[in-house]
């Protein structure tokens, strides 16, 4: 039986993994200064980080790293051996490995691997798929090509969002894996690290090298280096952010004791923000990826983001007892399919659940725009029935059913996509991507002018 972080047959020997410290609850590089941050990131404690007695305004720490070069990334990783296991853990309960021990189930068995995260979904050599692995592990396949020119950068934060949820599993632990899983698994796990763990990229990278040597291609690279920087733009923002609320919020304060003093007039009291229906404008794509990245909601296999509508990932769909406590009558699965979360209705009919399926894919190209109205209708139509409770899924819970969750509120709720997003967001944490946000502001510029129109008609007639 292998060890830890060990495969049966090996490159070379390496150490066991060492002990890692368990993740922080951090946002960001920045923090009120009673807390103690780590040099490599957010989540070390009582370690100090160089220049934290330079506090920025109101008592916050900017972050001011910067992102190192391409070749300096690359000279890191040509440091240190250059041999791994079979499998080696990267992280707690986090496995990076290759097709050898993807391909072996006794051993996934043996190591305990509830999910398998297969980076080479669909490749020539890849085996892997749901129904290879059985309902005994979930399954989350990446059709990556490791080659510079592909965009891995697509599935970053799919991937991270997936890895997030196993490990928050009790008991879960996950295979990534790739042909090798020294490049296109290793740079999902990259990503995973500095998404939900905020470590900067040569932080990730030193982190997964201490347990497996590692060689994202140079296209991989600059992806990851892209992400780093908008991870760094994004702590950036939420800095100034901050600054804007503290100063927001002394404001208010003072006018609020002013108010009390006798004999006092007061000119300065804050107005209402909420401007006119007329005067709203849709965001550009820019501010409204800036509004997902306030990450308030939760994490869990299921959230319930409106009235009667729950929003969650393939785990929940699958599990009837979750289904039956929550008394859910309506399913709407987003990632329908033969190779997706193929479910149908056939699996809930012991359930008397009303089911309806959107083959769609979670790539930045697809359309989902065709399925905006169709999806809000069923939603619309189960809230309508007497008990019915809606639940929206896809694999993961956060792009394409949340995606079709924001086209509901936009077209039968009358909201904007940014109270749409803000309102789904505050119960659940979603990551559209690219290409659905961009087809979700195409929608709301449609029904904005709608709006706009139907007022214009309005006040003619009066």
């Amino acid at each position: 039986m292998p060890q830890r972080g060990r495969s049966v047959r090996s490159c070379s020997p390496a150490p066991a993994p060492a002990h890692l410290p368990a993740p922080r609850d951090c946002y960001g590089c920045w923090q009120l200064p009673s807390a103690q941050h780590g040099a490599s990131g957010c989540w070390e404690q009582g370690s100090h980080m160089p220049g934290a007695e330079a506090l920025g305004p109101l008592g916050l720490e900017p972050c001011t790293g910067d992102v190192p070069s391409l070749k300096e990334l690359e000279q890191l990783l040509n440091t240190g051996q250059r041999s791994c296991n079979h499998v080696d853990e990267v992280w707690p309960n986090l496995f990076l490995g290759d097709l050898v021990t993807a391909h072996n189930r006794f051993i996934l068995w043996k190591m305990g691997v509830t999910h398998v995260l297969n980076a080479a979904h669909g490749t020539v050599y890849s085996q892997g798929g749901q129904d290879y692995y059985g309902a005994t592990i979930d399954y989350y396949g990446v059709p990556a090509h490791d080659l510079p020119s592909f965009d891995i950068s697509q599935f970053f934060y799919s991937a991270a969002e997936f890895i997030h949820k196993a490990l928050n599993t009790p008991g879960a632990k996950i295979l990534v894996h790739c042909a090798v899983g020294v490049s296109r698994s290793a740079s999902l796990v990259l990503a995973y690290l500095m998404i939900n763990h905020h470590l900067p990229l040569i932080e990730a990278i030193k982190t997964v090298k201490e347990h497996r040597w590692i060689s994202p291609n140079r296209g991989f690279l600059k992806h990851l280096r892209n992400l780093d920087v908008q991870l760094q733009q994004k702590k950036d923002f939420v800095f100034s952010f901050i600054i804007k609320e503290k100063l927001s919020l002394r404001q208010t304060e003072c006018v609020q004791e002013r108010s009390k003093m006798p004999h006092t007039r007061d000119d300065s009291s804050p107005t209402s923000s909420a401007g006119s229906p007329d005067c709203y404008e849709t965001p550009a794509l820019a501010d409204l990826q800036r509004l997902i990245w306030f990450r308030g909601g939760l994490d869990n296999h299921v959230d319930q983001v409106w009235p009667n509508i729950y929003l969650g990932d393939a785990w929940a769909a699958r599990c009837k007892t979750t289904l039956q406590s929550l008394n859910i009558t309506h399913i709407l699965n987003a990632a329908d399919g033969p190779y997706s979360i193929n479910t149908g209705a056939r699996y809930y009919k012991d359930l008397q659940i009303e089911y309806f399926g959107v083959e769609a894919f979670d790539d930045p190209s697809f359309d989902l725009s065709i399925f905006f109205y169709d999806a809000a209708n069923f939603i619309g139509k189960a809230l309508n029935t007497s008990g019915g409770k809606v639940f929206v899924h896809c694999a993961i819970g956060v792009s394409r059913s949340a995606s079709l969750v924001l086209a509901f509120l936009m077209i039968h709720e009358n909201m904007t996509l940014v109270d749409a997003l803000k309102t789904v967001g505050s119960h659940r944490n979603i990551c559209p991507n690219t290409g659905f946000l961009s087809q979700l502001r195409d929608l709301d510029i449609k029904l904005n002018e709608e709006r706009k129109g139907n007022r214009e008609s309005a006040g003619k007639e009066l």
